[in-house]
């Protein structure tokens, strides 16, 4: 097998393990039907028709930990192997604030592993829903 086929199986392999670590397991047990059926509904352009919740668990972020830039884009604060950092969230990733009722932000998102393992993890925002702040 070529180099070249071998580094894209490794890219889909990473990818797809990534994105299966997304479960429910009991977690969500007390959430009300309705808001639980509303997040599973939820789609952006960025999380295409899978939506926001078939890859990624949604994470709550603190108030701190996200912001309204002057230009109107929103960055969040993700932790990942134990280093905090902010990102951009994609415009094709923002959902409605207050969308299914939730006042808090949240965001959806997996991590995109280097190819070279000494290199950053990447996140990837797959949905992201900012607080109302109210």
């Amino acid at each position: 097998m070529s180099l070249r086929w071998s580094m894209l199986l490794a890219i889909a392999a990473s990818a797809w393990l990534d994105a299966s670590m997304a479960r429910d397991q009991g977690q969500y047990a007390d959430v009300d039907p309705g808001v639980k059926a509303c997040i599973k509904s939820l789609q952006t352009e960025a999380s295409g028709v899978r939506g926001c919740c078939e890859v990624s668990d949604g994470y709550p972020v603190e108030v701190e930990d996200w912001h309204q830039q002057v230009d109107g884009t929103y960055r969040v604060k993700i932790t990942i192997d134990g280093d905090a950092g902010w990102h951009v969230v994609p415009a094709n990733a923002i959902v409605t604030p207050g969308a299914c009722g939730i006042r808090y932000a949240i965001v959806w998102w997996y991590r995109l592993n280097a190819l070279d393992p000494s290199g950053p993890a990447k996140p990837v925002i797959l949905c992201f829903i900012p607080g109302t702040k109210s």
